[in-house]
């Protein structure tokens, strides 16, 4: 009977020992205790129970949402320090995406606004795509070099065009050029059905110092057509004085009203003077024509090609 009742009053010292929560946390519901509370192994059972639950919850939710995101990505690897490295991505769908460093291949329409600097720019391939199109034309372009095997030039209106071809020897052009001056250093040539509408000899005055002068000096520029201005009337003019190459031609003229100049013919390839059979005289109005040839002694040496009737 003792033992009875001993076992009575350790049982219900043990049950009073068992303190009631304090509170509770607002999201787990843990069972809250205060300082020198006894709360017993269910209580302490309970929250572990409801922390593993919240746990289990948590880590299904993240394996979800890893495993969509491996999806779309298509990642392998692990995971270090929250970084992800671009050797772990293989980019399946996204075409918008690209790397930093490496090559990568775009596909589709892409806008860039602002600036945009780069080393090199260069086709996949030769001779198929474009750069620009004829409703979509860059405003400016400033190169150091540009080259091209054909050059093609559109009108304003854009309904018109002509083009600039290079063979190894000459440059073509499929249409008229107009140029307000040109220089040629060397020779022109013209096809034999090629004609000259109409072209214009560069003139020159000169104009003599005193009657006893016996040389036209023009020692700084080329003249085709020469005029000569008269002081009286020059009777012993002896030599053209302008280094022209040779097959050079000039025209002299006088368009004195009252004097005349007499051109002194001299034979002498030695020598600089005029080649001709006799002596010119140039009246009010009259011209005479020369070319340039070379004598054996080099000298400025002028062959008569007409004369005054």
């Amino acid at each position: 009977m003792k033992y009875i009742i001993l076992f009575l009053a350790l049982f219900i010292i043990t049950i009073q020992a068992q303190d009631i929560p304090s509170g509770y946390t607002t999201n787990l519901g843990l069972r809250l205790y205060d300082l020198d509370d006894y709360p017993g192994a269910d209580s302490l059972n309970a929250n572990s129970w409801a922390l593993d639950v919240a746990y289990k919850k948590n880590l299904d939710s993240i394996n979800a949402i890893l495993t969509d995101l491996y999806t779309s990505i298509s990642y392998s690897g692990l995971l270090k320090a929250g970084v992800v490295g671009a050797s772990n991505l293989a980019i399946a769908l996204d075409t918008n995406l690209v790397k930093s460093t490496g090559n990568d291949a775009i596909y589709g329409n892409k806008y860039f606004y602002g600036s945009t600097y780069m080393n090199h720019l260069l086709p996949i391939a030769d001779n198929i795509y474009w750069n620009g199109h004829s409703s979509l034309r860059w405003y400016y372009g400033y190169v150091t070099h540009f080259r091209t095997e054909d050059l093609i030039i559109y009108n304003q209106t854009q309904d018109d065009s002509g083009s600039v071809t290079y063979d190894n020897d000459k440059f073509t052009f499929n249409k008229q050029v107009e140029a307000a001056s040109m220089s040629i250093t060397e020779s022109l040539s013209m096809d034999s059905a090629a004609a000259f509408q109409s072209f214009q000899l560069t003139q020159g005055v000169y104009t003599f110092g005193n009657i006893v002068d016996s040389v036209v000096v023009c020692d700084t520029a080329l003249y085709s057509n020469l005029r000569l201005e008269l002081p009286g009337v020059m009777a012993n003019v002896s030599y053209l004085e302008m280094p022209a190459p040779i097959g050079f031609i000039v025209i002299l003229y006088n368009t004195s009203a009252t004097d005349s100049v007499t051109l002194v013919a001299g034979k002498d390839y030695m020598k600089r003077g005029f080649v001709m059979a006799s002596d010119i005289t140039l009246a009010s109005d009259e011209n005479a024509g020369f070319m340039m040839i070379q004598g054996s002694g080099g000298g400025l040496v002028w062959m008569n090609l007409w004369k005054p009737d």
